[in-house]
């Protein structure tokens, strides 16, 4: 038994780690998935990140067979990952493998599932992975959905989803990475307050003007330079900000993207 699936990156509006709420825009990189249900019990993955060959999955896969034992599945599975997402940048990659893995997983086994009962199992993945501090489901669900998720991972609730334009996106992606398990000292709820104001505003409309504000403020919660948020402003940027824990920067264009080392597009 065999099955296909397919999820995409997204980037931070308002970062949901001081609140368990968070607002995620899709973009239009894509991770895709392949999983094939074995009768032995083995786990087995091989996975690719923009055509290089990288280590994946592990604690994924425990987690992935404990989900389809839930399905009345006892057996093993092969898996494989080709992705466009650099890992470990803030861009959702671990949510998107998570959803594309869940996709390919319900497909093998002739389950077809709602979207919000996928994204209830991808969460489930990824906190069973030890890949996600909140559960991340405004990542998820732009992720799988596309388009501006607002979503509260705690209650589990998606809170607001609409579709945007086909904005043009910079991302400035460097080369270093950051673990999301690094980041599990750092006391979010001091900063509860002003994220709160920042997620109330961007539900009211002005998304790009609160991704800019979320970006500044995470900078200064985590100890980055805003310097890559000025400069893309100053490159004709409606709005830019630190994407989740970074350490990756987007930037939403109307036109031609004049900034970054990469370049998409809104995915709505």
């Amino acid at each position: 038994m065999r099955g296909v699936g397919e999820a995409y990156g997204a980037i931070t509006v308002v970062c949901g780690l001081p609140l368990s709420r968070g607002i995620a825009l899709g973009v239009d990189l894509k991770v895709e998935a392949e999983v094939e249900l074995t009768e032995e019990c083995c786990e087995e993955m091989t996975s690719w990140v923009r055509g290089r060959r990288v280590v994946m999955g592990e604690a994924l896969l425990k987690g992935l067979r404990r989900i389809l034992k839930f399905f009345g599945f006892e057996g093993g599975l092969k898996a494989k990952i080709n992705s466009e997402i650099p890992p470990e940048r803030g861009l959702k990659s671990s949510s998107a493998v998570s959803n594309a893995l869940i996709l390919a997983a319900m497909e093998a086994l002739g389950e077809k599932l709602e979207p919000l009962e996928v994204l209830r199992l991808s969460v489930k993945l990824s906190r069973m992975a030890g890949i996600t501090l909140t559960g991340a489901l405004d990542d998820a669900c732009a992720s799988l959905l596309g388009g501006l998720c607002a979503a509260d991972s705690k209650r589990m609730r998606i809170i607001a989803r609409k579709s945007v334009p086909e904005f043009s996106v910079g991302i400035l992606v460097p080369r270093r990475r950051v673990l999301t398990s690094s980041l599990r000292d750092v006391n979010f709820s001091l900063y509860a307050e002003l994220f709160d104001q920042i997620f109330r505003r961007a539900l009211e409309g002005d998304w790009i003007k609160s991704m800019t504000e979320n970006g500044e403020a995470m900078c200064s919660v985590l100890g980055y330079s805003r310097r890559p948020i000025t400069e893309a402003l100053r490159s004709g940027a409606l709005g830019a900000g630190l994407t989740g824990k970074g350490p990756a920067f987007a930037a939403i264009f109307e036109g031609d993207v004049g900034w970054g080392n990469m370049e998409t597009r809104v995915r709505s």
